[in-house]
This record gives C-alpha cells, sequence and structure tokens, in this order.
C-alpha cells in the first residue's frame, strides 16, 4: 500500500512545485497569485480532512464531508436557479430544458444579481460534488435516516439543476462515474472471484480507455474528431478538436515551464489565433489546461496524485468495511466525473470553484488513512514483505520520476528549454502592456519598441544555435520579423517552422501572409484553406498593413484575402 502512497505524494509535490513556477512566469503575477491561492486552498482543505478525521477512530469527518459535498451541490444549484438568464442565453440544444429554465426564470425574485453562472463551470463542480455526495449519503442512510432524507432531497436539487445546465460533458461525467464507482464495487467485493470478472475488467478497459484513447487520436489524427473533439466550442463554429490541436503548440513553447497560471486568453489571441482581443478563456480539457499553464512537469504530477489516489480507493473497495468502501465508491465516482468531464472542459478548473476539485482527494486519503491507522496488530512482517513494500514506495516515486526525466532529457530539450525560456520573457514582456484598444493589434508593440524583447531574442537565437529546427524559436522569430516589416527575414523563419509542423496554424497563417505580401496570392490562400480564419483574423492584418504597409503591399494582401 506505500506505492500508491509514494506516488500520490511525489505528484502533489510536483503539483505544487509547477504551480508556485506558474506564479513566477505568468505575465500577470497579481492575478496568477490568486489562482495559485485557489489550487493551494483546494489542497490545504484535502489535507485538513485526513488531519482531522485522524482524531477519530473511524472515517467520521471524511463521511460529513462526502455527505456535504451533496448540500454544496444543492447551494451551487440554488445559485444557479437565481442568477441564469435562459433568455439571453439564446437557442438551446436542448428545447425543452430551456424551456423548463424560461419558466423558473419567470417565476423566480429579481434580486438584481448580474448573471455570472456558466453552465460548463457549474456542471463540472455539480458532477464532482453529485458523486461524492452519493457516496455519502449512503453511508449517512444506515446512520441517520432523517439527516439522510434531507441530504438526499439536497442532492435531487442538484442533480435536477445538472440537467438544465445541458452540459452533456457533465451527463457523460457522471454517468461513467458512477457506472465505474459500481463496476468497481462489485469487482473489489464478494463478486471478484465471479468467472464474469474479465468481462468487467474488459469493460471498464474499455469504457475509460476508450474515452482517453479517442481524445489522444483526437490530438494525433488530423482527420479524426471523436465523440468528445465533435464537440462545438461555446458559440463558436470552432470544433474542440480543432482548439486542442491549436493548443499543443503553445504547451510545447512552454513546455517546461509552462506559461503560467491565468493569461490563457491572451496567449490564444497574440500567439495561436493571431487576434487583437480575447477570443477563448481555457483549452477546453482539463490535462491540456493544466499542461498549458503548468508545463508538462504540472500534468505529470497532477497524473501521478489521480492514479497514486485511484489506487489506494481500489485498495480501500477491497479491504474496507461498508462505510469506508461507500465512501470509496463516492470518491471513485467523483475523480472519474471530473477526469471525463475535464476531457471535454477545464472550466470548472480556471474558475472560483477550483478548490472543489480536491474535495474528492481528500475524502479518499482520509478513508485509507483511517483504514491504516485503525488496522489490528498482526506478526511482524517477513524481510520478504519488507522488500516488497520498500519496492513498492521506490515505485511509487520513480514512475513520476521517471516520466519527468524523459521529459526533461529528450532529444532536443536544451533548444527547447532555451526557446521555452523565450517565450516566457516574450509573452511576460507583451501581454503586461498590451491591452485592447489602447493598442490597436501586438504588432504595434513590437514595431514602436514599446516592448524590450532582446532578452527573447536572444534565448531564441540560442535555441537556433542549438538546433536550428526548433519551432518555436523560428515561429516566434518569424511573428517578430513580419511586425517589423522584415519580410525576407520573416521569411526565412516561417519556412523554417512550417516545415518542421505543417500542422501549426499560427505558422502556416504567418507564412501565407507574408507570401501576399510578396504578390504571391495563390501559395498564401493554399496556405490559409485548411485553417479556420472565420474570426476575423484576416480583416485584422488588413487593417494593420493599412497603416504601416505600403500601398503596393496593401494591394497584395487585399487580392490574396479576397
Amino acid at each position: 500500500q506505500g506505492g500508491p502512497r509514494a506516488l500520490t505524494l511525489t505528484g502533489a509535490i510536483l503539483y505544487v512545485a509547477t504551480a508556485a513556477v506558474g506564479v513566477a512566469v505568468a505575465f500577470d503575477p497579481g492575478a496568477a497569485f490568486a489562482r495559485f491561492a485557489l489550487l493551494a486552498l483546494g489542497l490545504l482543505t484535502a489535507l485538513a480532512i485526513v488531519w482531522l478525521n485522524g482524531t477519530t477512530r473511524e472515517e467520521g469527518l471524511a463521511g460529513l464531508a462526502a455527505a456535504g459535498a451533496a448540500w454544496l451541490a444543492a447551494a451551487l444549484g440554488a445559485y444557479f436557479l437565481l442568477v441564469y438568464d435562459w433568455q439571453a442565453a439564446g437557442p438551446a440544444k436542448f428545447a425543452p430544458l430551456q424551456q423548463v429554465g424560461l419558466a423558473i426564470q419567470s417565476l423566480r425574485p429579481d434580486l438584481g444579481i448580474q448573471d455570472d453562472a456558466d453552465p460548463n463551470v457549474v456542471a463540472g463542480a455539480l458532477v464532482a460534488l453529485l458523486a461524492l455526495g452519493g457516496g455519502g449519503l449512503v453511508r449517512l442512510w444506515a446512520r441517520q435516516k432523517i439527516l439522510a432524507g434531507l441530504t438526499l432531497l439536497a442532492w435531487l436539487l442538484g442533480a435536477g439543476v445538472l440537467l438544465l445546465t445541458a452540459s452533456r460533458g457533465g451527463w457523460l461525467g457522471l454517468g461513467v462515474g458512477a457506472l465505474t464507482a459500481g463496476l468497481l464495487w462489485w469487482r473489489t467485493g464478494p463478486g471478484r472471484h465471479n468467472p464474469l470478472r474479465f468481462g468487467v475488467d474488459a469493460l471498464l478497459i474499455l469504457l475509460l480507455g476508450g474515452l482517453t484513447l479517442s481524445v489522444i487520436a483526437t490530438l494525433i489524427v488530423p482527420s479524426f474528431a471523436g465523440p468528445l473533439g465533435s464537440l462545438g466550442v461555446g458559440g463558436s463554429a470552432m470544433s474542440r478538436a480543432m482548439l486542442w490541436r491549436d493548443t499543443l503548440p503553445l504547451i510545447a513553447d512552454y513546455r517546461f515551464t509552462g506559461s503560467g497560471l491565468t493569461g490563457t486568453p491572451e496567449l490564444y489571441s497574440a500567439y495561436a489565433f493571431l487576434l487583437h482581443v480575447n477570443f477563448l478563456t481555457h483549452a477546453h480539457n482539463l490535462f491540456l489546461q493544466i499542461a498549458l499553464e503548468q508545463g508538462l512537469p504540472g500534468l505529470i504530477g497532477f497524473l501521478a496524485m489521480l492514479g497514486g489516489t485511484g489506487l489506494s480507493l481500489v485498495l480501500t473497495l477491497r479491504h474496507g468495511d461498508r462505510y469506508q468502501r461507500a465512501l470509496a465508491a463516492g470518491a471513485a465516482a467523483s475523480l472519474t466525473a471530473l477526469s471525463v468531464h475535464g476531457l471535454a472542459d477545464a472550466g470548472f478548473y480556471v474558475s472560483l470553484l477550483a478548490p472543489l476539485l480536491f474535495l474528492p482527494f481528500g475524502v479518499a486519503w482520509a478513508v485509507r488513512a483511517s483504514m491504516v491507522k485503525n488496522r489490528l496488530p498482526g506478526p511482524s512482517s517477513s524481510s520478504r514483505k519488507r522488500r516488497a513494500a520498500a519496492m513498492s514506495v521506490a515505485a511509487g516515486i520513480a514512475l513520476p520520476v521517471a516520466a519527468l526525466i524523459l521529459v526533461l532529457g529528450w532529444p532536443g530539450a536544451p533548444a527547447a528549454a532555451a526557446a521555452n525560456l523565450g517565450a516566457v520573457s516574450q509573452s511576460k514582456a507583451e501581454l503586461s502592456v498590451y491591452i485592447w484598444p489602447e493598442w490597436g493589434i501586438q504588432d504595434e508593440l513590437r514595431r514602436t519598441r514599446a516592448v524590450d524583447l532582446e532578452d527573447a531574442v536572444a534565448r531564441y537565437s540560442l535555441a537556433l544555435y542549438l538546433n536550428e529546427a526548433n519551432g518555436t524559436a523560428n515561429r516566434r522569430l518569424g511573428q517578430m520579423a513580419l511586425s517589423l516589416g522584415d519580410l525576407a527575414a520573416a521569411e526565412r523563419y516561417l519556412v523554417a517552422a512550417h516545415a518542421t509542423a505543417p500542422q501549426e496554424r499560427s505558422a502556416a497563417q504567418l507564412l501565407g501572409e507574408v507570401r501576399a505580401l510578396q504578390g504571391r496570392p495563390d501559395e498564401a490562400q493554399a496556405l490559409w484553406q485548411p485553417l479556420n480564419l472565420a474570426n476575423g483574423q484576416l480583416n485584422a492584418r488588413q487593417w494593420w498593413w493599412s497603416h504601416v504597409g505600403t500601398a503596393e503591399q496593401e494591394r497584395a494582401l487585399a487580392e490574396a484575402v479576397r
């Protein structure tokens, strides 16, 4: 059992460390620190549940925390019902649900509260709370029927609001979480020796592995969208598949340090979608969002923490009493629901509700710690068992450490590290100054020398010295050169960037702009044709060149855009 605990602890340390780095590298340290405080509050709350639960001889506080999740779901649901504006939301994905919402809206009092409840954010929190609250409710029902009945009513209110959010990812997450918990309950209980156990294992692997592989295939196979990737992003015409692929170059730019906590909207606009205003607030995928903000080490830490906790839950389900198993099943359902919903959305993680993400972790850790603490003393372990335990702990530590070493030691890592530091330097210099409409477009900052980019250029140059094919350095230097009107340098860098990664939208769009300005409209259109440019990217570029370009360049760009 030491292995899961070591894996969880190593992952948690790595996750917290990368979150702290995320404050240091962010272009807005104040906002990043506030975000760090929310994440720290969530982890500290989880640890507090473990510590306070340790003062009792059974999982009393963990049970209260799990049951309390149902009441939190009810409180969040009530708030949503009081403030959400179904009328202003426009056409709904499910018209009958919108009609119910409109009826509620017509009956509720006007409290003068501004609508700040995003359905997907609320759904992300509700799936975690409802799944955990279900386990707490089962435990409570065996001990205090009246309180359990009231808690059931609170749970039903939260479940009803989850339905009204019309979040398909939320529904799927809760359904998969409940099914996973049920299968694990059967698989680890008396039925674990049933001949059907291999079929149950296969179903679990197919269910969870299939969803994960679908997202991975969406990322690496351009023609594949998958069941989650085909969903639209908010009210835009962009699909999640397209957004996820466009996020990967940004993750590569900041792979070691992350781009910093908060600031994702500005990063997307400035370096991915090449827009002068913010467009999207997050990656619509929890794991990609963590990788973007905290780098690949942060993602490794979170996955290690999640995996170690999951293994601990399996042990609890296998060896605990019925009350401990109920709480473990609720925590397993909650973490599964969070993960499944997180495959399609990250709004919950970047919101003020982020601390709730760690509540099922705290319950899982507390129940397992209670079992270990109150275990009856047995005969001294043999040296063989002690060696096995030591190897388990070593494996728990070694797995995330090995993954981290692999990331840091990958071929081309020195050049990637230099480019990473250059990207941090550039985004801190530019995005801490750029405010629209005070500045019409980011290029203005570079053209007027309003920001000092010498450090970023030096680091990009070092990256190219170490690896002339480094995509980050070539793309970023090409973008800078284009902003300054140096088409020859821009062409040199962007040709190299596009050759390294032909699927990258920003390099293709920038190179197409160079070709257009050079009077080669057919080549420009060929580069732009696969891209989603429906958000006015080319209009913004025409505006910019009408201010700084020659009449000939303006006409050439207009011909290519036509």
